[in-house]
């Protein structure tokens, strides 16, 4: 895979214990994988098909703690799961990018509460949303 000349290795969240078995099952396989590939930079995405997994506060801390995983793409649609997974990673180079745009048309307090700045992210974005997280949104949940 490294030969291929690819800066960063993408996991699917739900290829890791595909029967869904628990966090320690999703450990296992996942460290096996990065056994096979060492050195290999990694990012994960909870990607919802054919099943949405989500990462858990177990999963994350395996990632964080690992040092191989840069980032992972969120897609749980929770501003309270974002911003307890940007307190959880805090201080880690493990960062979190919130892959959905649709959230920004609700709560601008939600929004603001969890912004992807505040999660440390440094990382290019293509979609617009996801790049203007410096930018501050007027409170309309007065």
């Amino acid at each position: 895979i490294a030969a291929q000349g690819i800066d960063t290795l993408i996991l699917i969240s739900n290829r890791m214990d595909i029967a869904d078995t628990g966090d320690d099952a999703w450990i296992r396989d996942t460290q096996a994988l990065m056994d096979a590939i060492p050195d290999m930079p990694l990012g994960v995405y909870e990607c919802p098909y054919p099943y949405k997994r989500l990462m858990t506060d177990k999963m994350l801390s395996f990632c964080a703690a690992s040092g191989r995983f840069l980032y992972m793409k969120d897609t749980c649609c929770d501003a309270a799961m974002i911003a307890s997974r940007c307190a959880q990673l805090k201080g880690s180079h493990f960062k979190l990018l919130n892959a959905n745009c649709q959230m920004q048309t609700g709560s601008r307090t939600a929004v603001n509460a969890y912004r992807v700045r505040r999660c440390g992210s440094t990382m290019p974005m293509r979609r617009p949303c996801l790049t203007r997280s410096d930018q501050v949104l007027p409170d309309t949940a007065a």
